[in-house]
C-alpha cells in the first residue's frame, strides 16, 4: 500500500509539475533575440491559467522588441540623411569665404534638422511615463482661442475660428497645446497662401473635442491609416516640405496619453479634418489619470 501510494503520489507531483518544468525550459530559450517560443496552454487549472498568463507576457515583450528594433532602424534612417549631406558638404568645402558661408549655413540647418528630430524621439520615448500628462481643468472656449492666435502665426493662411466648446476639459494644457499646433503646422504644410486652416471645439455628455480643417490637397484612403506610424509621411509630401514624419505621431500619442484618440476625415483634393478626441471623465482614460 505504501508502495502504491508513493507511486500514486509520484505521478501526480509529475503531472502538476509538467507545466512548471515546461515554463521554467520556455523561459530559459527565451533571449532578446528569440521570444518566440510559447507555452503549452492546455488546460482549464491554474496551470493552464498560468501558462496563458506568461505567453501573455511573452506576447508583450515581442511586440515590444520589434517596436524598438523598428523605431531604432527607422531612426538611423531618418538622420544618415542629414549626416551625409553635412560629411558631402564638408568635405568639399574651398577656401572662397562665400562657399563657406553657404555650406556653415547649411550645415547648421541639416543639424537643426536632426535636433528637432531627436527632441521628438525623446518626446515619443516619455510618451508611456505615468507623469507625460500633468491634467488641470481647461476652459475650452478661451483655449480654443489661444489655440487658434497661436497657430495663425505659422503662415500666410485665411485662418478661421469654427465652434467653440462652453465649458471644461480635465486635461495637460502643454501636451494639447503641441498637438493642436504640429497638426496646424501640418494643415499649413498640405495648404497654399489664402486656403483656410480653422480651429474649433466641442464638448458632449462623454467627450472632448479639439480639430483642426484646412481646404487643402487632402489625404488619400491609402494613407490615412498609415499616418500616425513614426517616421511616415503622406505619398508626394517629401516634395512639398521638409520633415521626419513624426508630428502626427506625436498628436496620437498625446491623445493615447489622455486615454483618448484622434480621427481624421479627407478626400483627396478637398482637404482635411483632423480631431483630437479626449475623454471628459479621467476614469476612462489611461492607468496614469487615476488619482489626478
Amino acid at each position: 500500500m505504501f508502495l502504491l501510494a508513493s507511486a500514486a503520489a509520484w505521478l501526480a507531483v509529475g503531472r502538476v509539475l509538467r507545466p512548471v518544468r515546461q515554463l521554467t525550459a520556455t523561459a530559459r530559450s527565451v533571449s532578446q533575440s528569440n521570444l518566440t517560443q510559447r507555452v503549452d496552454e492546455s488546460g482549464s487549472d491554474e496551470a493552464g491559467e498560468m501558462a496563458r498568463s506568461f505567453n501573455s507576457m511573452l506576447v508583450r515583450l515581442e511586440n515590444g522588441a520589434r517596436e524598438q528594433r523598428r523605431l531604432v532602424q527607422d531612426a538611423s534612417h531618418e538622420l544618415r540623411d542629414p549626416i551625409t549631406i553635412c560629411r558631402g558638404h564638408l568635405e568639399v568645402l574651398g577656401p572662397d569665404p562665400a562657399d563657406r558661408q553657404i555650406t556653415v549655413e547649411l550645415v547648421l540647418d541639416e543639424l537643426d534638422r536632426m535636433s528637432r528630430t531627436v527632441d521628438d524621439l525623446e518626446l515619443l520615448s516619455d510618451a508611456d511615463r505615468p507623469d507625460f500628462v500633468q491634467p488641470a481643468q481647461i476652459d475650452m472656449r478661451s483655449f480654443t482661442n489661444e489655440l487658434a492666435a497661436k497657430a495663425s502665426a505659422l503662415g500666410p493662411r485665411n485662418w478661421m475660428l469654427d465652434p467653440t466648446a462652453e465649458g471644461a476639459l480635465l486635461a495637460d494644457r502643454h501636451r494639447l497645446t503641441e498637438a493642436v499646433m504640429n497638426l496646424a503646422r501640418n494643415a499649413v504644410h498640405n495648404t497654399l497662401a489664402g486656403q483656410t486652416v480653422a480651429i474649433g471645439s466641442s464638448l458632449d455628455g462623454a467627450e472632448g473635442r479639439l480639430w483642426v480643417r484646412d481646404t487643402g490637397r487632402g489625404i488619400l484612403l491609402s494613407d490615412q491609416a498609415r499616418i500616425f506610424d513614426r517616421f511616415t509621411r503622406g505619398r508626394d509630401a517629401h516634395r512639398l516640405y521638409r520633415g521626419s514624419g513624426l508630428g502626427l505621431a506625436i498628436v496620437n500619442s498625446i491623445a493615447e496619453a489622455h486615454g483618448g484618440r484622434v480621427e481624421v476625415e479627407s478626400d483627396l483634393g478637398a482637404g482635411a479634418t483632423f480631431t483630437i478626441v479626449l475623454p471628459l471623465r479621467p476614469s476612462a482614460g489611461k492607468e496614469q489619470w487615476r488619482g489626478s
